[in-house]
């Protein structure tokens, strides 16, 4: 399982995902309705026994229908995040303790087709503790997200946006049904903080409910195929499918 989590000293890890998302929003007055399909690819590397790096970038296509707007389809550059990973405590009489740090080095804030990149506006921390039970694994995470300011145009305005501060704590299970194939699920509960716009509050905090689920098959030694589910349920923010490959490199 810790080889799961972090990677060894020296090993390289890449990653490419894709995944497609949909939802449906209903007033008395409208409906719409959004498909989502982005990509992701990244990478891990061990530079410790206890410290990996790694980076990721995603980028998205959406399709938006409305019955009182104009369809809407926007390909877009989303992120580039870089980050940290970090060993606390191996699993031994207690179950073991991980922590990252991460940034989101270029963030494309953009609603429509104009492109508004921020450089390092987003930072996120978080834990993750868990313990085995062969073969079941229990493990829970929870992780704090810090929003600075940003500027906007909008609307023909420049305008200064505070996205709010949010937190997650996320309870998973996973088991190992034989050495290829492994089954994990849990739920996610997130909070946002209220946005601001040139310091005036806008909207409310909110609190949200993903349950998830996923399936890891180990093609090889080096390479594993994990396709997962997540899906909003205490909301309308709708549901995501997706299938990601890993292929390991040693140095």
């Amino acid at each position: 399982m810790s080889k799961e989590i972090l990677i060894q000293e020296n090993i390289t890890r890449f990653s490419f995902g894709i995944a497609y998302g949909n939802q449906t929003q209903r007033t008395i007055l409208s409906t719409r309705n959004q498909d989502m399909v982005s990509t992701q690819i990244g990478i891990r590397h061990g530079i410790t026994p206890k410290t990996e790096i790694f980076g990721r970038t995603t980028a998205s296509h959406l399709y938006r229908r409305s019955t009182a707007e104009k369809s809407e389809r926007r390909t877009k550059f989303n992120n580039l995040t870089l980050g940290i990973n970090y060993s606390f405590l191996p699993e031994a009489k207690t179950p073991a303790l991980l922590g990252y740090v991460e940034v989101e080095a270029m963030g494309n804030e953009g609603s429509t087709g104009r492109v508004n990149v921020v450089y390092g506006k987003t930072w996120r921390i978080g834990l993750t503790t868990y313990r085995s039970f062969d073969p079941v694994v229990l493990s829970l995470s929870a992780g704090y997200n810090h929003a600075q300011r940003r500027n906007y145009f909008h609307s023909g305005n420049h305008v200064v946006f505070d996205p709010g501060d949010g937190f997650y704590i996320q309870p998973s299970l996973s088991f190992s049904i034989n050495n290829k194939i492994s089954v994990s699920s849990g739920f996610q509960v997130i909070y946002s903080g209220k946005n601001k716009v040139d310091s005036e509050p806008t909207g409310i905090a909110f609190t949200r409910t993903n349950a998830t689920m996923g399936v890891g098959f180990a093609l090889d030694k080096k390479t594993t195929i994990f396709g997962n589910l997540s899906a909003n349920v205490s909301g309308d923010e709708g549901s995501f499918v997706g299938l990601h490959i890993t292929r390991e490199i040693d140095w």
